[in-house]
């Protein structure tokens, strides 16, 4: 006698017991186990349902602040709870990152406009090669740490909201 046989066998004794009914022939037992494994697998069905209906609702639900933060109207009510040396403030006026980029013929905002709408902008000869470069350290950096180096692709079928980390950069891509 294997195992499931055997415990088929004091699953049957077990409801028996105390209600004073005879243990189940064995054609018997055969036909509840085989309606308890239509009931299991059908059970499976169900609860495989309901968890992707909670990821689902779960996508939806913003984070839950912590009951210790306090809540204000805006930014300026918050509250600073630790500070590190006093803030370096220079004397002279702080140049937005797009007017540097402007001063080093590095961006171009016009063209970008025309291909893309405002907020978009082309990077152009040495801060174009400086971006690339960085993204070049930080790509090595990670993949110095066991991190496998994986592309995308830049366009996403509108019906697909998340993929699986196998089936986009196939087996063994880290999270990166």
């Amino acid at each position: 006698m294997n195992y499931g046989q055997t415990e088929i066998k004091f699953q049957a004794d077990w409801r028996a017991y105390g209600t004073g009914q005879k243990r189940r022939s064995r054609s018997n037992q055969k036909a509840g186990n085989r309606t308890g494994r239509t009931f299991s697998s059908s059970a499976g069905k169900k609860e495989t349902e309901l968890q992707e209906k909670v990821k689902q609702i779960m996508m939806v639900i913003p984070n839950i602040i912590d009951s210790s933060v306090p809540i204000g109207k805006d930014d300026s009510e918050n509250v600073e709870i630790e500070k590190f040396g006093e803030p370096v403030v220079p004397d002279f006026e702080i140049p937005y990152h797009s007017e540097i980029m402007e001063n080093l013929h590095g961006l171009d905002l016009d063209s970008a406009r025309k291909v893309a709408g405002n907020g978009f902008y082309y990077l152009m000869g040495d801060v174009a090669r400086l971006h690339s470069a960085v993204i070049a350290y930080a790509r090595d950096f990670m993949i110095d740490r066991g991190f496998t180096y994986c592309v995308p692709p830049f366009m996403i079928r509108s019906n697909q909201r998340r993929y699986r980390r196998n089936e986009l950069c196939g087996n063994g891509c880290n999270d990166v």
